[in-house]
């Protein structure tokens, strides 16, 4: 076992900020930070019904973090000042989101009116007056070197803040009383690039309850102003309790010992900026929560310009801060508190007042302070193994004096002035140190906490039992996974994941093509990159810190491992080659966890395997009645052992034999492939296996009866073991999936040898090794029966044209069949003896602005093919042979018709012509035919639909109305479909009773109640009719645009269906239906 502790850093360095410089105090983040990956694999664990236990793992998961965006300002403040001095307000900025951001900052003079203290202004300032700097120090005043800042923009990163400083001059003929206020103003540009509004959150004192701003309010005084500044320095090196020059117990554990200890120097300065001498001036400062204030020794308390022989009281270190009796009157009451909520001071800076137990602290007292500075300096310590890392160690000084010299402490700014906007004490500048952050770790074996007791065949804990930096496993087969477990122990104070590697021994190697692999200590899931450096990590494990609070400890399922809050259980996983064969010597690997918060900071153990055992497998469609491990029987680098005839839909029984020429029981999983390892089996066929019984000895009879039962892997066999298997084979009932001449890539002809020419289909069954990975594979060949089939759909339409007209009628023309068809197309009418024609146009370019061709022409146009788009958006070259015009269609492959019925002028209304179109392939049994039926009328309607997408469902959709939207970017769950129903009467008469009817999914949709629109062109205004080129098909030349609640809509939410009344529609007139729904 090694372990290591080193502290990573004590200092956050100021940075440049835009176009200015600050003090960039950078907490532990709140959020995870943006970008960050979350990755995660899945397993799931099941037993068959043959009592076999399977895993599955799902793919790897991996999504970024999204940035949010908050950011806070702190806070209104209050002070006082003397006539012609500067005042300063101290503000900071926080970025509190997730990743960087930029602010506007600016200020303006004055309060705004909706400050609680806006009424209490007596002196307006003009913007001039105030100046703001970026405190590169954080004491909250203006020190030489800081200029005001001339920029308008500061970019902090997550979790960082600026130190900010408002001030201005109070005017030299101000008098005792007046007040002016000013307001610092940020504003968040959330990544857009300006300033927005309300981003940032106004903390603390908020007296105009507004965010984005800071007020500050400046009294002028005659009374004595105490300035307090304030610094806190970390002091560099390695310290512990029982150096000489510390000598105490700053963990508080009862012993001083060698436990690690970190300092934090803090200077106080007090001077009065006022003439008025302030009396009775009591300084005090108590260590922030987690610290202790060292009371002696090097790092003891001292004063400067504070002498006893004047009546001062130089520092002081106590153990109770808050014990007046013992001590002195901090707040001037007259009143001996005992506790921070006596005094009613948050001494340690925790955020409450709350505190009973004891706070250590210091103090002083300066009798008269009229000018100069006097201060103490004083340190505190904590053992960072205690304290969790990036802890913000807050630290304020307080004061409390006679400010007006009238031998009372209740007077304006005292500490028992009755007016709470006004009363002491006064404060120094806030100081944040983030504690150290100290990463550290081990790595170690299970030892003697015992084996995993579902898992004694290839690890669990620890073979050898002893705890030696080496975790043992025994014996493994080859082809198996050997399951290591390791104890990760984080012994920094920051909650911290360690990258993973482990690397073979370079005298004791583990077989070649050996991998490792790393899960959790449950095996339930592999471990993943979780930290964003592409290595894998054990996750975060808890700091050392966490053993204050919770000393239990936790057993791990399956194992008898008991873990603490700061360790995690991992398994490194070897898996080895199937082809490793065995070895009888051991082998070594060294697994090595490096800490992501430092990686200097690394740990390593052993993982021995001390011996190798080898299997094998054979795989057959013959009884196997010899176990050979030296004979692959039916092997498939030899190609293909048996063809089988199929036909469409067809299942075919099969025979398979699968031999365990390993040492032990074992199991194996059956899975059906393509041509070559790893392929997919043909799209649309399908093998399932069923169990046909054991042949125990490898006579060649069944032992162990058949289930018959569907099963995905073998019940374990013993060694010389036979399983028989039945496997069925389905062939895909679709014939462009099990063509007569096969189309998949590898394929070859099985029955070459008959007198075949063909290729057929290969699907070959592979067997592994559940335990110890070994695997064969054989070959099976399909010879697909030929199909022949072509169909035209649909087979029959309906139309109506008036005397003279024409209508067109799609269709599509497909080959159904396996075969390649050559297909003769034609058409005749009923009504030809009385004029009725007909002709197929086809769309020969795929190009809708060029004019269709009558497929009776295409030879005599020079034509030789025609490009149609097919179902899955691709588009395919259909051969034309000429000179009979035939297509040339491949086994699925499609093809749109139009035809065209011309009714002649002196047609009755009422007659009826049926169109027949017949399809006739170049095979046997493929043609197919279908009718469509023209009626003449006097009134001719058409309907045509659109759709477009509302993404807000408010009705304005985003991109087009189209007709065919299937090739777009679709709709998402909770977006909106607004759908356009035109109907128009082409014919010479007005139409009667019309009504538009439409029906949304079950399911899929539902309907927007309030969303029904519609519109008559004919009664629109002319400003109301839209150019339908620019949002529709460019066919229709005007629509008018709909107004809703439509009169003439109805929905039936039973049936889902809705209707419109369009009641009559005159000849040439429009009419337009428009209804909206969300998608599910």
């Amino acid at each position: 076992m090694k372990t290591q502790l080193k502290p990573i850093s004590k200092w956050f360095i100021a940075g440049i900020i835009t176009a200015g410089s600050a003090s960039l105090i950078n907490p532990a983040l709140a959020q995870t930070p943006v970008n960050t990956p979350i990755s995660n694999k899945a397993f799931v664990e099941y037993t068959d019904e043959s009592g076999i236990k399977h895993t599955v793992e799902s793919n790897e998961l991996i999504i970024n973090v999204a940035q949010v965006y908050s950011a806070t300002i702190e806070e209104d403040r209050n002070e006082k000042g003397v006539a012609g001095k500067t005042v300063n307000f101290a503000h900071k900025l926080t970025n509190t989101g997730n990743g960087p951001d930029t602010y506007s900052v600016s200020t303006v003079a004055n309060l705004p009116s909706t400050d609680s203290r806006f009424s209490d202004i007596t002196t307006s300032l003009v913007d001039s007056d105030i100046s703001y700097f970026f405190d590169e120090n954080c004491n909250g005043k203006t020190d030489d070197g800081e200029l005001p800042f001339p920029g308008d923009t500061v970019t902090l990163d997550a979790g960082e803040s600026a130190c900010m400083v408002l001030a201005f001059q109070v005017p030299v003929d101000a008098n005792k009383d007046d007040k002016m206020g000013a307001q610092l103003r940020v504003s968040a540009h959330e990544g857009t690039g300006a300033p927005l509004i309300g981003k940032v959150t106004d903390t603390g004192d908020n007296n105009d309850s507004a965010d984005d701003t800071n007020g500050d309010l400046l009294t002028v005084t005659n009374n004595a102003v105490l300035d307090l500044e304030k610094t806190a320095t970390p002091i560099e090196g390695t310290f512990k309790e029982s150096d000489a020059d510390i000598n105490f117990d700053v963990n508080g554990d009862g012993n001083i010992d060698d436990a690690p200890v970190n300092i934090i120097k803090y200077e106080v300065t007090v001077q009065n900026d006022s003439i008025t001498p302030a009396k009775d001036v009591v300084i005090f400062d108590g260590a922030p929560e987690h610290t202790v204030v060292l009371p002696s020794g090097t790092y003891g308390p001292q004063s400067f310009n504070i002498n006893s022989l004047q009546g001062d009281t130089p520092v002081v270190a106590v153990d109770d801060l808050a014990d007046e009796g013992t001590n002195i009157d901090l707040n001037q009451d007259g009143v001996d508190g005992s506790t921070e909520a006596d005094i009613g001071i948050d001494l340690n800076n925790n955020g409450n007042t709350t505190d009973t137990d004891p706070i250590s602290g210091v103090y002083a007292v300066k009798k008269e302070l009229s000018v100069g500075k006097v201060g103490v300096t004083f340190h505190v310590a904590y053992d960072p193994l205690k304290v969790p890392a990036e802890t913000d160690l807050v630290n304020i000084a307080f004061a409390c004096a006679d400010l007006n010299n009238d031998g009372n402490f209740d007077g304006e700014g005292e500490c028992n002035d009755p007016d709470p906007t006004t009363s002491g004490p006064d404060t120094s500048n806030p100081t944040t140190n983030p504690s150290e952050n100290n990463s550290g770790g081990s790595i170690t074996d299970t030892g003697d906490k015992g084996n995993d007791p579902d898992d004694d065949t290839n690890g669990g804990g620890d073979d050898d039992g002893s705890v030696d930096g080496t975790q043992t496993i025994t014996t493994v087969p080859a082809g198996a996974e050997a399951y290591f477990y390791n104890i990760v122990t984080n012994l920094g104070n920051k909650a911290d994941s360690y990258d993973l590697v482990t690397e073979n021994d370079l005298t004791n190697p583990f077989p070649a093509g050996t991998s490792f692999s790393y899960q959790n200590g449950t095996g339930t899931a592999d471990l993943t990159d979780t930290n964003g450096n592409f290595t894998v990590d054990t996750g975060l494990i808890d700091p050392v810190t966490c053993l204050e609070t919770d000393s239990s400890t936790t057993t791990v399922a399956g194992t008898n491992i008991e873990l603490t809050c700061n360790q995690k259980l991992i398994r490194v996983v070897a898996s080895l080659p199937q082809d490793g064969g065995s070895k009888a010597t051991e082998s070594l690997a060294t697994t090595t966890a490096t800490s992501f918060n430092d990686p200097t900071v690394t740990f390593s153990k052993i993982e021995k395997l001390e011996s190798i055992t080898g299997p094998t497998v054979d795989v057959a469609n013959t009884a196997i009645t010899s176990i050979d491990p030296a004979t692959n029987i039916d092997d498939a680098a030899s190609g293909v052992a048996t063809t089988f005839d199929i036909a469409l839909g067809e299942s075919k029984e099969v025979g398979i034999y699968i031999a365990n020429e390993g040492g032990i029981n074992d199991s194996f999983t059956l899975l059906a492939e393509g041509v070559n390892e790893g392929d997919m089996v043909p799209d649309g066929w399908s093998v399932v296996f069923k169990h046909n019984g054991i042949d125990t000895d490898a006579d060649g009879s069944v032992d162990v009866a058949a289930s018959g039962e569907i099963i995905t892997a073998t019940p374990n066999i013993g060694p010389g073991s036979v399983m028989h298997i039945t496997a069925v084979f389905t062939a895909p009932a679709d014939a462009a999936k099990a063509l007569a001449d096969s189309d998949q890539v590898g394929a070859v002809n099985g029955n070459a040898a008959s007198g075949d020419t063909d290729l057929d289909y290969i699907i070959s069954i592979k067997v592994s090794s559940n335990v110890t990975g070994a695997s064969d594979r054989k070959l099976e060949a399909f010879d697909v029966e030929s199909t022949s089939s072509v169909d035209i759909s649909p087979d029959s339409l309906s139309g109506q044209a008036e005397n003279g007209g024409s209508e067109v009628y799609p269709h599509t023309l497909t080959n159904t069949g396996n075969t390649t068809e050559e297909v003769t197309l034609g058409t005749s009418d009923s009504g030809s003896g009385d004029g009725f024609t007909s002709i197929i146009m086809v769309d020969h370019d795929n190009d809708p602005s060029t004019p269709d061709k009558n497929i009776a022409l295409l030879c005599a146009d020079g034509e030789t093919e025609v490009l149609a788009e097919q179902a899955d958006g691709s588009v395919a070259s259909i051969e034309i042979a000429c000179p009979a015009g035939t297509l040339n269609l491949e086994p699925g492959e499609e093809v749109s018709i139009n035809v065209q019925v011309q009714v002649p002028p002196e047609a009755p209304e009422g007659y009826k012509n049926n169109t027949t179109i017949t399809a006739t392939g170049s095979s046997a049994g493929a043609s197919d035919e279908a009718i469509d039926t023209t009626e003449v009328v006097n009134g001719d309607v058409t309907l045509d639909k659109y759709v477009g997408v509302s993404a807000g469902c408010d009705g304005t959709i985003t991109g087009m109305f189209e007709k065919d939207p299937s090739n777009g970017p679709g709709v998402k769950p909770g977006e909106c479909l607004v759908w356009k129903l035109i109907a128009s009467n082409n014919g010479l008469a007005k139409t009667e009773n019309t009504i538009i009817r439409d029906e949304i999914k079950s399911g899929v949709e539902t309907m927007e109640t309030t969303s029904f629109k519609s519109c008559r062109l004919s009664e629109t205004a002319p400003g109301d009719v839209i150019d339908s080129s620019t949002v529709l098909d460019p066919a229709l030349q005007f629509i008018c645009d709909p107004q809703g609640p439509s009169a003439d809509a109805n929905y039936d939410p039973a049936t889902m269906t809705i209707s419109f009344d369009v009641g009559d529609l005159e000849s040439g007139d429009l009419y337009v239906a428009e209804f909206m729904t969300r998608v599910e």
